[in-house]
């Protein structure tokens, strides 16, 4: 049973000396409760106050803070920038922020859901990985001027993704979940032509997750297009700790030397490298996001 004692607004000496005393069950359960201290607590003393909270967690515990999801639809376009201050910005000013940040709507995005993304993603610092986890349709991410660009980041339901945003991309790894339309071949198709013809990605590794994708129906409509000699296909089936993976890759040759590799496993996951400048392999990038999916 919950209490509505307010802790967070113990004096600091008092604060830390109750944190040392308790046990970690009784710290994980004081911070599962941090959403319902908002009820009773002004957002600004909570949230505030819980930051003190995680200052003394990461001093007591020698830990940083790593991650902050955030359900956006829940607060209001004052409350999700005092949020992002705190746990996700203001670098400057403290060290002890959230490398990786998870934008969750659980329903559908209305423009002003929309609105307010782009508003977070132009304040937030995540440096490391940005989540995108959202019911929209019709997001822009284009109109978005980012505070800083993360290394990786990952988008489930990317109902509102064009090709468009495949080229706007510009964190060195993407991955994008559940990508069932249709539409997503032709977006395959064209990425791989204009990336032919000279446009280079600010992206350098991809993933695509598909209900079904044959990426040999997709280079034979293009291929009249892509000399053979520009072309080279290879076949594998590999076993791993799931059984065993059938992999076709292409490797397309392009005029300026530049090679990217596109691969298919088993008819559902697309990987692209499409730049040169890391030495990160494919298979290495295969192996890395393995756990996230």
């Amino acid at each position: 049973m919950s209490s509505e004692f307010p802790l967070f607004r113990l004096p600091l000496i008092v604060l830390n000396h109750g944190l040392k005393l308790m046990t970690p069950f009784e710290i994980d359960h004081i911070a599962g409760e941090e959403k319902l201290l908002k009820f009773y607590v002004p957002m600004e003393d909570g949230c505030f106050g819980f930051r003190t909270f995680i200052n003394h967690l990461s001093f007591i515990f020698n830990i940083t803070l790593t991650d902050l999801e955030l359900h956006f639809q829940d607060f209001t376009r004052d409350e999700n920038e005092i949020i992002i201050d705190l746990y996700c910005g203001n670098t400057t000013r403290n060290t002890n922020y959230a490398k990786k940040l998870t934008l969750v709507g659980e329903s559908v995005s209305t423009p002003g859901d929309d609105e307010l993304v782009n508003h977070i993603l132009n304040r937030q610092e995540a440096e490391c990985k940005l989540t995108l986890d959202m019911q929209s349709f019709t997001f822009n991410i284009r109109r978005s001027q980012f505070r800083y660009i993360p290394n990786q980041l990952v988008i489930q339901n990317p109902n509102w993704v064009t090709s468009s945003d495949i080229k706007y991309f510009n964190s060195f790894s993407v991955l994008i979940f559940s990508a069932h339309s249709i539409m997503w071949w032709w977006y395959v198709e064209n990425l791989i032509e204009r990336w032919y013809f000279g446009w280079t990605p600010n992206w350098t590794v991809m993933m695509i997750e598909f209900l079904f994708i044959n990426i040999d129906d997709i280079i034979n409509k293009i291929r009249e297009r892509i000399p053979d000699s520009d072309l080279l296909r290879s076949e594998e089936t590999i076993e791993g700790p799931d059984g065993l993976s059938h992999r076709i890759k292409y490797s397309i040759n392009r005029e300026d030397g530049i090679i990217a590799e596109f691969l298919v496993e088993n008819n559902k996951y697309l990987y692209i490298r499409s730049r040169d400048n890391t030495d990160i392999s494919l298979s290495t990038f295969i192996t890395k996001i393995k756990p996230m999916m």
